[in-house]
């Protein structure tokens, strides 16, 4: 899919009636090469997404990526290196239970 303009971007996905901006928020600082998120909110009355938001980024080239509606999930592994923390927590909540009970 090719890059499109922001005035079909700012379309809602659901209506395609443009949206209005809500907010612009450049990117500074070692983010700046991602360029600009839009907020746009639909405001049409018809539409089931009326008054929800969506997020386009705008590229300091201009360019507008191809929306991602489905990520693939990406959770981190589980390396067991939280279960002594939560042991120690949990023993410390008893403890605290116990000397409130004497």
């Amino acid at each position: 899919m090719p890059d499109s303009t922001l005035e079909e971007a700012r379309r809602c996905p659901t209506c395609e009636e443009p949206g209005d901006i809500s907010s612009r928020k450049p990117f500074t600082g070692p983010e700046r090469y991602l360029g600009t998120l839009w907020v746009f909110v639909c405001k049409n009355e018809r539409c089931k997404r009326f008054d929800r938001t969506w997020v386009v980024q705008v590229r300091p080239d201009g360019t507008i990526p191809a929306p991602i509606m489905h990520r693939e999930k990406n959770f981190p592994l589980d390396d067991g290196s939280h279960r002594d923390r939560v042991a120690k927590a949990r023993a410390n909540a008893d403890d605290l239970i116990a000397r409130s009970l004497e």
